[in-house]
């Protein structure tokens, strides 16, 4: 849970506040061609399904891992977040843990951290809705992974670029939940369909859920930098993670009391939960923003 919030806070330091949005849209895209190499692995072992195979993957996940972890601290600061860093005015000591106490910021962090909780689909929610749930063969999970990889590497960039501003990134954070709501119905209608027409039933729920996941996260990164207090960005990077972490966290618990368990009437609250965190980000967005006026922030 920690890893993100530490994320968070260090893109703020190390990224140019003009870029950053974008930046972590390539690093997103990045991570997404690895998954996809990852989802490939995970399938022969889904095939093969051994015990070797599975050791196997589990061994190579922990290696990939250890390596970035030996190399990361090799990696030299840039010389702008060091400069940044030197000039840069800090926020009264009373005000570093200003972010847990920002009621509004906490509000839309609140609701990233629903949003971001479809996450869990892919990776726990759907392999299980498809092997108790659906007719459709049991690789269709890796399959789904490996189509979303793809489709987020190609698309987060251009959707990051069209969604830098706060008003774009309402806009962006409110379709998000809608598409959200629309997949879970899609994926509810695989249930009962032979093997063909589960898969593609499936296949197209995947498609729509990747549209609102590049338009969740690229809105959720540029609400996360625009509405945080510049002189403790840290700290309200570090929230923001946080909470993005703990509906990660809360993920598999909610799809499997809702979807797995109900079926299409637990899909259906899903979804439900879903599109109106999208639509309330737009009001909490408003809400932040006029505390940021009071509190003189010009961030």
């Amino acid at each position: 849970m920690a890893s993100r919030g530490v994320q968070g806070a260090i893109y703020a330091d190390v990224l140019p506040a003009a870029t950053r949005v974008e930046a972590r849209a390539y690093l997103r895209m990045v991570t997404n061609v690895f998954m996809g190499v990852g989802g490939l692995f995970g399938a022969i072992a889904l095939q093969l399904d051994t015990r070797g195979a599975y050791m196997t993957v589990i061994v190579v996940n922990a290696l990939s891992f250890a390596g970035p972890a030996l190399l990361l601290p090799r990696l030299p600061l840039a010389p702008h977040a060091l400069e940044r860093t030197a000039h840069a005015p800090d926020a009264p000591a009373a005000d570093r843990w200003r972010a847990v106490r920002d009621l509004p910021f906490l509000a839309v962090t609140v609701l990233n951290a629903i949003l971001v909780a479809q996450y869990t689909l892919s990776e726990v929610g759907l392999p299980l809705w498809i092997v108790e749930r659906t007719e459709a063969p049991r690789w269709t999970a890796a399959l789904l992974m490996i189509l979303n990889c793809v489709l987020v590497a190609l698309l987060q960039v251009g959707v990051a670029r069209r969604a830098s501003q706060v008003p774009s990134a309402v806009r962006a954070m409110g379709f998000s939940g809608l598409l959200l709501a629309a997949a879970c119905a899609v994926y509810a209608l695989s249930a009962g369909l032979s093997p063909v027409w589960a898969v593609l039933a499936l296949g197209v729920g995947a498609v729509v859920q990747v549209f609102a996941e590049v338009l969740s996260a690229a809105g959720g990164w540029t609400l996360g930098y625009e509405l945080a207090d510049s002189r403790a960005h840290g700290v309200y990077q570090g929230v923001f993670g946080a909470g993005m972490s703990a509906g990660m966290m809360a993920g598999p618990a909610l799809v499997t009391v809702t979807a797995i368990q109900h079926g299409s009437a637990g899909w259906v609250v899903l979804g439900v939960l879903f599109a109106a965190a999208g639509l309330a980000v737009a009001p909490a967005v408003r809400w932040a923003q006029r505390n940021g006026e009071w509190r003189g922030d010009k961030s």
